[in-house]
């Protein structure tokens, strides 16, 4: 979200700059053109995952040392390393797998937002799936607030957001 206030008195850009809401054959053009409105996030195959993380230097470096400890008879102390190699290595797939499924829920959501439109002539206010949202697009946020999958600005009225789901940083 972005407040936007033009430098000079501090008036809203809406006031400074009239907009209109989009009529219907623009949508259409416009759709075609961007597509739909989301982040298909595909998830990698735990194998691809695994062998990934195998091939990390630590752990080739922790498999030739076994393998040598193994020759000359440290059994074990290989045993202990290949033990703790294997649950470092299952925990880090695990984590990696919920990160993965974590993202793709918060990113790939859609919710039902009002638009303001031109259609026929006249205006329209439409409840549409927030993945059908065009560039341009006019939208209302509701009072009792709603989870918004897109960049937007804030053209008149006040909104509060927080920016941690936005950066993923934890703000104090």
């Amino acid at each position: 979200m972005r407040l936007c206030f033009s430098e000079s008195g501090g008036q809203p850009y809406a006031k400074l700059f009239p907009v209109r809401p989009l009529p219907e054959t623009v949508v259409l053009s416009r759709r075609a053109l961007y597509e739909a409105n989301e982040i298909a996030i595909h998830l990698t195959p735990i194998t691809k995952v695994l062998l990934s993380e195998c091939l990390n230097p630590f752990y080739c470096f922790q498999a030739f040392s076994c393998m040598l400890w193994f020759v000359e008879d440290y059994w074990m102390y290989a045993s202990c390393i290949l033990v703790m190699s294997a649950i470092s290595l299952c925990t880090q797939v695990y984590e990696t797998r919920r990160n993965e499924v974590a993202l793709k829920k918060t990113v790939c959501g859609s919710t039902i937002l009002t638009v303001c439109r031109e259609v026929n002539g006249s205006v329209e206010f439409q409840d549409v799936d927030s993945t059908e949202l065009v560039p341009g697009d006019l939208i209302e946020i509701p009072r009792k607030g709603c989870m918004m999958h897109c960049d937007a600005f804030v053209l008149t009225g006040n909104c509060i957001v927080n920016e941690s789901t936005l950066t993923g940083r934890f703000l104090v």
